[in-house]
């Protein structure tokens, strides 16, 4: 395996496959030395609860605020974060809809 073809993100997740061999982690180890590059662990986090409310109440109207925070967890490296973050925006975005829906058929439907 040519380690010098592979970019540093790729390396990098190699070396964090617990799975390889020893020598082909010394190898990925020298070098990433050679390249002089920072091994940075993302930290996981978990949504609270307020936040969890605050995007589902949120959701509807607020979309740039959501884009804009959501690809900040993305930045970071922490996807599981931005995915549970889009489940919540997309159960807000649900509820509303049924919410109109339900509006429209009991309140407006009956006027007309």
């Amino acid at each position: 395996m040519n380690l010098e073809n592979l970019s540093d993100g790729q390396l990098i997740k190699l070396f964090k496959n617990k799975n390889l061999d020893k020598e082909l982690k010394s190898k990925i180890i020298f070098e990433i030395d050679r390249r002089d590059l920072e091994i940075i662990s993302s930290v996981e986090k978990e949504l609270s609860l307020s936040e969890k409310i605050k995007i589902v109440l949120t959701g509807c109207f607020l979309y740039k605020y959501h884009v804009k925070t959501a690809s900040k967890f993305l930045i970071i490296g922490n996807k599981k974060t931005y995915k549970q973050y889009w489940k919540y925006f997309n159960l807000g975005l649900f509820i509303y809809i049924f919410i109109f829906l339900l509006v429209v058929k009991y309140i407006l439907k009956p006027l007309y």
